[in-house]
């Protein structure tokens, strides 16, 4: 609430140094100290001292110890998720001052699959509009920083995954199905145009090697449709998948996008399944109060408009 000429009644935080909100937002990140501690530049002994402070001037222990690491109190997690949609409209408040006249630059997060899927139609349609809009892609396989992290901080502008990530401050709106194909080599010498559930049991397969959790997840769900599958090999890259299950006997379960692309390199060829295949959604994360900046709102509204005839 505001106090006398319209400004901030700064006496409700008198005695507060704003900056342990900083230290503790990235103990909530890491769920760990010494992590944060690395984060911040600090030692683990300054960061534990930083959140004393804030358990006195709150009467609260806002974290609690659980199992390695250590996890939020319901204060605390009322109190992330103040600080982080105050920080959020302070961090957008001040990098847009005097916005409307400078080239917007957007970071986004997403696979090199989806990115290969999502950024040819999203460049051209912001071309053809005559944006002046940058986009820097940036791959999320091996990151260590959380989604609420990536765009509490502005890590990240928008954050393309397979995994949905709702909170107070983060938008998250399911843009597309990602269809899967299973595929064999051209000559496979015992698979014809129709791939069977015995043929699953039979065959050994090729798998997307990935650090993410809930790819893995996914191809859980999958087996439980299809039965169990022997695994050969794994890679991070479709190409490289491709490539050996040309040249063996191996069978691939891939995104058929990502097929049409790269088919006429391989001689490989698409099997019918005679069982349905789950389609997995695509969704796409930001930060609700980068999304009342005009430039960004309408950066979305455009992803929304390229994924509708994707």
């Amino acid at each position: 609430m505001a106090g006398r000429h319209g400004l901030p009644d700064f006496n409700k935080i008198k005695g507060l140094d704003l900056n342990l909100l900083t230290v503790f937002e990235t103990v909530f990140a890491h769920s760990s100290v010494s992590r944060a501690a690395s984060e911040l530049g600090m030692t683990p002994s300054a960061v534990s001292q930083a959140l004393q402070r804030l358990r006195l001037h709150f009467s609260d222990p806002l974290f609690l110890r659980e199992g390695k690491g250590i996890a939020p109190t319901l204060f605390g997690v009322n109190l992330h998720e103040v600080i982080s949609s105050g920080l959020g409209e302070l961090i957008t408040g001040i990098s847009n001052l005097n916005g409307d006249a400078r080239r917007q630059k957007y970071v986004v997060y997403c696979s090199a699959l989806l990115a290969m899927r999502l950024m040819p139609p999203l460049v051209t349609c912001l071309l053809e509009e005559k944006e002046e809009t940058i986009l820097v892609q940036h791959n999320n396989e091996d990151i260590t920083s959380s989604t609420e992290e990536l765009l509490t901080y502005r890590k990240s502008d928008i954050i393309f995954d397979i995994e949905a990530y709702h909170s107070a401050s983060t938008g998250c709106e399911e843009l597309f199905g990602e269809t899967a194909v299973f595929i064999a080599k051209n000559d496979h010498p015992r698979l014809g145009e129709v791939f069977t559930k015995d043929d699953v049991a039979r065959e050994h397969f090729v798998y997307y090697n990935t650090s993410n959790q809930m790819t893995e997840s996914r191809r859980a769900e999958v087996d439980k449709i299809m039965g169990e599958r022997h695994f050969s090999f794994g890679a991070q890259s479709i190409m490289a998948l491709l490539a050996v299950v040309e040249a063996t006997e191996l069978v691939g379960l891939i995104p058929q996008a990502a097929l049409k692309r790269l088919q006429p390199a391989f001689q490989v060829k698409v099997l019918k399944a005679d069982f349905p295949i789950p389609n997995v959604p695509v969704y796409m994360m930001y930060n609700k109060t980068s999304a009342r900046e005009r430039h960004f709102a309408h950066l979305l509204n455009v992803i929304r408009k390229v994924a509708e005839q994707i």
